[in-house]
């Protein structure tokens, strides 16, 4: 029910995008960066696999992390001005909704969905002013992922995405000492 909502979702933003009158090479390149759907017999996508970079048009936690940016762009200046806890709660459950909406507009891909459980988790422990390093945050995440959905462990993207992180915090934990 919620993935052919967040499919329909994606139909519609796909179909403004297809109005909003951007070349045929740059509607591809726009709808592969942003929702994750890709024509992959058209001479774009052709050039970036020959060129071995065609990962680059898949959605992944970097895309994630850009949507977050944005997102902050706009909560930033909020966030200084309220006070309350409920306020500051109010708007993190906000963000993540986004978050994750827009991961469910995407197709759910397991970098993306990794991604949005790192960043749900780290902006839940700055609500309440927890010190996390990243190592911690990815723990807890890869934790929440498999405990909501153990069948993740043998998917070949929650793997990849997991492993590279965890290469990236241990890397930057050792490199920070």
């Amino acid at each position: 029910m919620l993935q052919s909502k967040a499919a329909g979702v994606s139909d519609f933003l796909a179909g403004k995008l297809c109005a909003s009158g951007l070349s045929d090479e740059a509607l591809e390149q726009v709808l592969a960066l942003t929702l994750g759907i890709r024509d992959t017999r058209s001479a774009t996508m052709t050039l970036f696999r020959e060129a071995g970079v065609s990962h680059v048009m898949a959605l992944s936690g970097l895309h994630l992390t850009v949507f977050c940016l944005f997102l902050a762009l706009f909560v930033y200046p909020v966030r200084r001005v309220m006070g309350p806890f409920w306020l500051r709660l109010a708007m993190m459950l906000l963000v993540i909704a986004l978050v994750w909406g827009y991961v469910l507009v995407a197709g759910c891909p397991m970098s993306m969905v990794r991604a949005a459980a790192m960043f749900s988790v780290a902006i839940t422990g700055a609500l309440f002013y927890w010190r996390m390093t990243l190592l911690q945050v990815w723990t807890l995440a890869v934790m929440l992922i498999l405990t909501l959905s153990p069948r993740s462990l043998t998917d070949v993207g929650f793997q990849l995405s997991s492993m590279a992180t965890l290469g990236i915090a241990t890397f930057g934990a050792l490199k920070s000492r």
